[in-house]
């Protein structure tokens, strides 16, 4: 690397020195993968020991998440209502005057909404299907009432 950069030879000393520390850092970094195998390990044999009742927890935490989502679209779409009503009374004195204006102006008072707005569908049947297959199958231990 020194001779192409145009910097004088480092020397066997150097080189030597260079090749033992990274020999060195080598056995770093394969102790160190070596301690993560192991941990991870430790860590998955902890969450199969754990299992059931970490898909419990997912369990409840996604029927949660979806009683919140679907509580919050109904907020979303009572908004909505409300700002197209409220739309709909800014709009009636443009409505009404519509008549009065001389034949130098004329438009269509109805002023229909442009564009299109969706919210997403929220019946959430394919989480809460395996949530219940989760409980059915892995939750509920033999023995216990469903």
């Amino acid at each position: 690397m020194a001779a192409v950069a145009g910097e004088p030879d480092p020397g066997a000393k150097a080189s030597e020195e260079a090749s033992r520390a990274l020999v060195y850092q080598e056995e770093r970094v394969k102790a160190a993968a070596r301690t993560v195998s192991k941990q991870s390990q430790a860590l998955s044999a902890l969450f199969r020991e754990h299992r059931f009742e970490l898909m419990e927890e997912a369990c409840v935490t996604a029927e949660r998440t979806v009683e919140i989502f679907q509580e919050e679209m109904s907020q979303v779409r009572k908004m909505v209502r409300d700002s197209e009503a409220r739309r709909n009374e800014g709009l009636a004195p443009l409505r009404w005057v519509s008549s009065l204006t001389d034949s130098n102006l004329s438009y269509d008072p109805s002023f229909p909404m442009e564009g299109s707005f969706q919210l997403p569908r929220t019946s959430e049947q394919k989480v809460l299907g395996i949530v219940a297959l989760l409980r059915k199958f892995f939750v509920v231990k033999p023995g216990e009432a469903a």
